[in-house]
C-alpha cells in the first residue's frame, strides 16, 4: 500500500461518524394483551419466550413469559410476567420478592442495591434491585400485583444499563386490564 499512514486515521474517522457509531436506541410504546401491561421498549425486533419453572411446592410450576429487545452493544431490555399458583396466596409478598432477587443474583452475583418500593395508586409491593454478575449488571424493578409478578429489567455492561433510555424503560411500566 502506498499510503499506510492514511489508513488508521480513515478507520478512526469512519468509526466516529454517526453511521458507524453505537447509537442509543429510541423508545416506542409497546403493549402486551397477555401480560396486561404497557411499557416503553427500545425499537428493534422483539422476542417472546415462555418457559415453565418449578415452584418447589409439590409438583406445581409457574409459566414465565419474557418479552425482550436486544440493543446494539450487548444490553437486553426485558419485561417478564408470571402468575403464581393459589398455593402461594398466603406467602408474604416480601418473601416472594426476596426469592426473585436471589434468583436474579444466582450463585455468582452480588446484590449492590435492593430497595423496597411500591407501584401505582394501589401501592403494589415491589423492589428496585441492582446486581453485578461477572462483567454484567442487572437493573430490575420487580412488582407483585396479586398473584402476578412483573420484572422490568435491563441487563448488560454498566455503560449500557446506566443510559437514559434504561431509566425511562424501567419507570415506564403501566398495568392494563
Amino acid at each position: 500500500m502506498r499510503f499506510p499512514h492514511l489508513v488508521a486515521p480513515l478507520v478512526v474517522l469512519l468509526l466516529a461518524t454517526p453511521a458507524f457509531a453505537d447509537k442509543e436506541p429510541k423508545l416506542e410504546d409497546y403493549s402486551s394483551e397477555a401480560g396486561r401491561f404497557k411499557v416503553r421498549m427500545p425499537t428493534g425486533q422483539k422476542k417472546t419466550e415462555s418457559k415453565e419453572l418449578a415452584t418447589g411446592k409439590g409438583n406445581q410450576s409457574i409459566s414465565v413469559t419474557t418479552e425482550k429487545v436486544d440493543i446494539p452493544g450487548g444490553a437486553v431490555f426485558a419485561i417478564t410476567f408470571a402468575d403464581y399458583p393459589e398455593a402461594f396466596k398466603d406467602v408474604a409478598p416480601k418473601t416472594i420478592l426476596d426469592g426473585v432477587r436471589d434468583g436474579l443474583k444466582g450463585t455468582d452475583g452480588k446484590v449492590i442495591s435492593d430497595r423496597e418500593t411500591n407501584f401505582g395508586p394501589d401501592k403494589i409491593p415491589g423492589r428496585e434491585i441492582r446486581i453485578e454478575a461477572g462483567k454484567n449488571v442487572i437493573r430490575a424493578r420487580v412488582f407483585l400485583a396479586g398473584n402476578r409478578l412483573y420484572q422490568v429489567m435491563v441487563t448488560g455492561k454498566t455503560d449500557k444499563v446506566d443510559i437514559k433510555i434504561a431509566d425511562e424503560f424501567l419507570k415506564s411500566l403501566e398495568l392494563t386490564k
